[in-house]
């Protein structure tokens, strides 16, 4: 357990939320805020005191814990929520292996995500922000019929929601072999196919590139040669949907991506989080 003051309790969760198996916060009344982090005790990369004195927070104790389907609870109690404004996401456990998805509002599409260690259920808010901008691009034709790439897809959700919003095609990224795993069970379950391969995507062919790109990661995951193969995967005139970022480091991330030759067509804004698309020059 760590005990933070804002904001090194924003630092902190953006350093570990893909690198964890699940993030408690409670406020301890004094003004800091106590954060129990629940990781793999055999992650070679962590060192809780270093981690601690490097953003300035107290490192409170720690303790071993069984390992055991913390999400099993989550699932049996789970009801499924509405997603933007086209999808409704069920977070529960399926009654078989490979389901149908049970029939939604009539206005929504019904996709069916299982809560498990991989990220994107949809209940968090860079999703739905990414989700959002996604059904943005939808409403004035810039989705049906264009190909997108999914960069660390965790379940696949943003994959799934670009192939339901009419995509003729989508790949779906993500460099743990779990998430990806993951995913193409909640492909089978859904009935929609994106190409799912366990890779960076610097593994994709040179000269591939689409006129989506869908990234709801979070800023320390993409280093500078990263962001400039995601700024080269896009068609001239194609879109990146960018999402997982604080709203406090808005202006820094913005400003990097522009140095790539995107520029913010829309924001949207959610909590402390912000989200944009980013329009790669030229025409398609």
């Amino acid at each position: 357990m760590f005990a933070a003051a804002s904001p090194h309790d924003e630092l902190l969760v953006a350093e570990l939320m893909d690198r964890c198996l699940g993030i408690e916060t409670r406020e301890y009344g004094d003004g800091r805020v106590a954060l129990e982090v629940y990781l793999d005790a055999a992650a070679p990369w962590f060192d809780a005191a270093r981690l601690a004195a490097r953003l300035g927070v107290e490192l409170v104790g720690s303790e071993t814990v069984e390992d055991r389907d913390w999400m099993a609870a989550y699932r049996q109690a789970a009801r499924p929520f509405e997603l933007g404004r086209n999808f409704e996401i069920d977070p529960s456990e399926p009654a078989t292996a490979d389901p149908l998805p049970p029939v939604a509002a009539a206005s929504r599409r019904r996709l069916s995500l299982p809560a498990r260690r991989a990220f994107g259920t949809g209940s968090h808010a860079t999703t739905r922000l990414a989700v959002e901008l996604l059904e943005d691009l939808a409403a004035v034709g810039a989705v049906a019929g264009r190909t997108a790439l999914d960069l660390g897809c965790g379940t696949g959700i943003l994959a799934f929601v670009a192939l339901a919003l009419g995509a003729r095609g989508a790949t779906a990224l993500d460099v743990d072999p779990a998430a990806v795993f993951q995913a193409r069970l909640n492909s089978a379950r859904n009935h929609l196919w994106p190409r799912l391969v366990a890779a960076p995507v610097s593994a994709l062919a040179p000269d591939r590139q689409f006129d989506l790109v869908l990234a709801n990661v979070l800023p320390e995951n993409l280093d500078a040669l990263e962001e400039a193969e995601v700024a080269r995967r896009l068609v001239p005139g194609g879109q990146l949907v960018l999402s997982g970022v604080l709203a406090s480091r808005a202006d820094e991330i913005a400003g990097r991506w522009r140095l790539r030759g995107l520029l913010p067509s829309r924001q949207r804004e959610a909590e402390e989080w912000v989200a944009w698309v980013f329009e790669a020059p030229g025409r398609p």
